[in-house]
């Protein structure tokens, strides 16, 4: 594979890392407030668009495929894996909209209180693990 698919693939992941994180602080804050942040929809579509790239970016022929290009490839995979269930968690939180304000928040907090929370927690650390490991293979391979 050429080092420029490698790059370019290594930079959707980076920006597919960096929507996510933006889009569980944002589902953390809602669950936290119990009110619907208005950023909600721009921060999905701006995952959808960064997940988009990336599928094209892997979807692509990338010739020759050696040992480092593969571990970068299934990164990028188990991380549209992760980047699933944080959008299902969007999903979820978007339907927390309400007619009448009393009747979201009731429905944040319950939501929160029954392992929302915990669920992002796990999520984000997924994600950091997610991001932790392409850091160490791009460092070893300028090295």
């Amino acid at each position: 594979m050429e080092a420029l698919a490698i790059f370019g693939i290594a930079c959707n992941v980076m920006q597919v890392i960096g929507s996510a994180e933006q889009a569980i602080k944002l589902i953390k804050k809602i669950h936290e407030s119990g009110t619907v942040n208005p950023d909600l929809v721009q921060t999905a579509h701006d995952l959808d668009v960064c997940v988009a790239d990336l599928k094209k970016s892997l979807d692509e022929p990338h010739g020759s495929i050696i040992s480092e290009t593969t571990e970068i490839i299934t990164i990028a995979k188990n991380l549209l894996d992760t980047t699933t269930k944080i959008r299902t968690e969007l999903q979820k939180v978007d339907t927390f909209r309400p007619r009448e304000s009393r009747r979201g928040a009731v429905r944040a907090w319950l939501s929160a209180a029954t392992g929302g929370k915990r669920k992002l927690d796990e999520l984000e650390k997924e994600l950091r693990a997610q991001q932790r490991v392409l850091d160490t293979k791009l460092l070893v391979r300028i090295w």
